[in-house]
C-alpha cells in the first residue's frame, strides 16, 4: 500500500465516527486531533496516484474547517470574556458563570438584531420581564392591534413570543433581558443605516457628496422632490416610496426598486448591488435563515429610504431636525401590510420575487379599484384609498385623472374640458366648473360676421388657478364674440356729394361749389 494511502487510512480510523469533522465536536484528545494534522501535511511520496491524492485533499479540508470553526468560537468566547470584565478595575479571572452570562447576553442581542430588521426598528424596553403567563391571546393581523397604545404593546409582547425561538425563551426570564435586546436593536439599525447609507448615491441617483455628514439634504434641490409631498409638506407618503416620485398613485405605493435595494443591501451586503458581484457568504440573510420577506422589514426599508434624504444625523423615533415621526411611519406601514388586503399581498410579493425568488405564491384578486372620489387633502386621499384595500392597478397614462362627477361628459372632438387640462392639485381649491365648448363654424353660405378668437392660455401651469384660467378666457358673465364687436354711436345722415366739394364738420351745412356757376 503506498503511504500515500496509509496516510489517508490512518487518518479515517483515528478520527473514529466523526466523519463530517464537526466544529461543534465535544472531543478534547488534543494528541488525537494532533495527530490527524500532521498526518494531513506529510508529504506524498513520489509514486502517489490521483485518486489518493484527491482523498488526502478531502481530508485535509475537513480537517481545516473544523480549526476554523474552533477558532471563531475561541475568538468570540475571549471577546466575551473580554466585554464582561468590569471596567476600571484589575483584570481577574473570570469564572465560568461570567463566560456564561458574557454567552447568554450575545444571544440576547443576536435576537435583537434580528428582531429590528424583521420586525420593528423600536421597541419599549419597559414591556419586559416576560413569561408564559404574560403573552396575550392577540391576532396580530387584525385591525384592533393597532387601535390603542395598549393594545399594540400587546401585539408587541405577543410577537416576542412567537419571534423568539421556544429553546431560548428561557432568556426572557433573564433581568437584563430588556436592557441587552434593546441594544442589539439599537446596533442592528445604526448598521444598516450605515450600510445603505455607504450605497445611497447608486439607490437613489444622486451625488455621492449629498449623503456626507453635515450635508442638510431636506434644502438640497435634488433630494427635496423625493421628500416633500407635491404640496410640499411632510407625510408618509413620500414620492421616493413610488416608483414614479413626480405621479404618485395610492396603489403602487413601496413598490419601487429603491426600496428592494435597500434591503438587498441590508440583508445581503453592500456587494450584492454589483452587476456581477457575489454575496458575502456571511450575510444576514443566511445568518438569520431568512427565506421570506416580512412587513417589517418592507417598513424598515421605507423608514430608511425617508431618513436619508432628511438631513437628520441620527434615526430616532422623532428626527431632531426635520421632526419627521419615524416610529409613526413605521406603524403605518406595518400595520396595513399586516391587515392584509390586495394591495399588500402584491407589495410582499414584488420584494419575495425581487430578494427570495419562488417563495411567493399569492395571485391577487381580480377587482377594480374603489375610488368614490376625491377627498379634501392629498394625504387624506392616499389613507382613504389605502384603507379600501386597493385590488388590482389601474393603467397610469401619466395625465391626472377627471373627478368622477364629469367622466362620463359627452363632448365634442373639438372641445376643450378645463378638467383635463388642469394640475390635480386644483381640484381640492376650487369647485369644478365646465368651460364652454368652442366648436368649428359651420360651412360658409354667407359671410360670417368677423369674431376675434379668445387669447390663448398655457392652461397646464401648475401655479395658476382655476379662477385665472377663467379670467383669460373671458367667462365673466360676458359674451366673446359681443366684447369685440364696436360700441355703435349716434350720427346724422351726411347727404353723399355728386361733385367734388368740401365737407364740413359734422352738424354743419353742406356746401357744394359747381363748376362754371355761382353758388346759391
Amino acid at each position: 500500500m503506498p503511504s500515500a494511502h496509509r496516510h489517508a487510512a490512518t487518518i479515517e480510523s483515528s478520527s473514529g465516527t466523526d466523519q463530517e469533522f464537526s466544529s461543534e465536536s465535544d472531543s478534547d484528545d488534543s494528541d488525537a486531533e494532533l495527530i490527524q494534522v500532521r498526518a494531513a501535511l506529510a508529504p506524498a511520496p513520489p509514486d502517489v496516484t490521483s485518486q489518493e491524492l484527491c482523498k488526502a485533499l478531502e481530508i485535509s479540508q475537513r480537517l481545516l474547517l473544523d480549526l476554523r470553526g474552533k477558532c471563531r468560537e475561541a475568538i468570540k468566547k475571549n471577546a466575551l470574556l473580554e466585554a464582561a470584565v468590569p471596567k476600571g478595575r484589575k483584570c481577574r479571572n473570570l469564572t465560568s458563570n461570567d463566560l456564561a452570562m458574557a454567552a447568554k447576553e450575545d444571544t440576547i442581542q443576536a435576537l435583537g438584531r434580528k428582531y429590528s430588521i424583521t420586525h420593528c426598528l423600536w421597541i419599549n424596553i419597559e414591556l419586559f420581564l416576560l413569561s408564559a403567563r404574560t403573552c396575550p391571546d392577540i391576532d396580530l393581523n387584525s385591525k384592533e392591534r393597532w387601535l390603542t397604545g395598549v393594545s399594540m404593546e400587546d401585539g408587541v409582547r405577543a410577537e416576542l413570543f412567537k419571534f423568539i425561538p421556544e429553546e431560548e425563551r428561557e432568556l426572557m426570564s433573564y433581568q437584563n433581558f430588556g436592557s441587552q435586546f434593546g441594544r442589539g436593536i439599537s446596533n442592528a439599525h445604526s448598521k444598516m443605516a450605515s450600510n445603505v447609507k455607504s450605497c445611497a448615491s447608486a439607490i437613489f441617483g444622486l451625488n455621492a457628496s449629498i449623503f456626507i455628514r453635515g450635508w442638510k439634504q431636506n434644502e438640497d434641490p435634488n433630494c427635496r422632490p423625493l421628500l416633500l409631498s407635491p404640496h410640499g409638506e411632510y407625510t408618509k407618503f413620500v414620492p421616493v416610496l413610488f416608483p414614479r416620485p413626480d405621479n404618485p398613485v395610492p396603489h403602487q405605493l413601496l413598490k419601487t426598486a429603491k426600496l428592494m435595494q435597500v434591503l438587498k443591501v441590508s440583508l445581503f451586503g453592500k456587494s450584492s448591488l454589483a452587476p456581477t458581484g457575489a454575496a458575502s457568504s456571511r450575510t444576514k440573510a443566511k445568518i438569520w435563515k431568512l427565506r421570506a420577506i416580512t412587513p417589517g422589514m418592507i417598513a424598515a426599508a421605507a423608514v430608511m429610504a425617508i431618513f436619508l434624504l432628511s438631513g437628520d444625523a441620527e434615526l430616532t423615533e422623532i428626527g431632531d431636525t426635520m421632526k419627521i415621526p419615524y416610529r409613526k411611519y413605521h406603524n403605518f406601514y406595518c400595520q396595513h401590510l399586516l391587515t392584509g388586503g390586495a394591495w399588500a399581498h402584491q407589495v410582499i410579493a414584488f420584494f419575495n420575487d425581487a430578494l427570495f425568488s419562488g417563495t411567493s405564491s399569492y395571485v391577487p384578486p381580480s377587482t377594480t379599484l374603489n375610488d368614490d372620489g376625491l377627498g379634501h387633502t392629498w394625504e387624506e386621499d392616499f389613507n382613504r384609498a389605502i384603507e379600501d384595500k386597493l385590488a388590482e392597478p389601474v393603467v397610469d397614462d401619466g395625465t391626472p385623472p377627471i373627478p368622477p362627477q364629469h367622466a362620463n361628459d359627452n363632448t365634442n372632438s373639438g372641445s376643450v374640458q378645463v378638467n383635463e387640462l388642469l394640475p390635480m392639485s386644483h381640484y381640492t381649491s376650487a369647485p369644478s366648473i365646465l368651460a364652454p365648448s368652442i366648436s368649428a363654424p359651420p360651412p360658409a353660405v354667407a359671410a360670417p360676421p368677423v369674431v376675434t378668437a379668445p387669447p390663448v392660455v398655457n392652461m397646464a401651469r401648475s401655479s395658476e388657478s382655476i379662477s385665472t384660467a377663467m379670467e383669460e378666457l373671458n367667462l365673466k358673465h360676458k359674451d366673446p364674440a359681443e366684447s369685440e364687436l364696436p360700441t355703435p354711436t349716434k350720427a346724422r345722415a351726411v347727404p353723399k356729394a355728386r361733385h367734388k366739394g368740401k365737407t364740413t364738420v359734422e352738424g354743419q351745412d353742406v356746401v357744394v361749389r359747381r363748376s362754371g356757376q355761382k353758388g346759391k
